[in-house]
């Protein structure tokens, strides 16, 4: 457990600005050691759905043939589902 919190510190340091991942980081350094992989389980299943309720809503907003611009990452490195915006 001491790795991990070694390795999240690292990750906080590397991605100051994903604050997906330090909520998710924090959940779980927060959870039960007996409760950390359902924990990680969790909030990958919370992720799959936020990306799709996204994908979902802008696809109201969104035309076939327009452009979108995003200015960090927004697909598979920032999130396990579809991504916050090319989903």
């Amino acid at each position: 457990l001491e790795n991990f919190r070694v390795m999240a510190q690292k990750m906080r340091e590397a991605r100051p600005t994903a604050i997906n991942l330090m909520n998710a980081v924090d959940r779980i350094l927060a959870a039960p050691e007996t409760a950390i992989v359902s924990t990680a389980k969790s909030i990958f299943d919370e992720d799959v759905q936020l990306c799709e309720q996204m994908s979902l809503c802008a696809s109201q907003l969104i035309a076939d043939g327009d452009g979108v611009l995003t200015h960090c990452n927004t697909g598979g490195l920032a999130t396990v589902g579809l991504g916050t915006a090319l989903g």
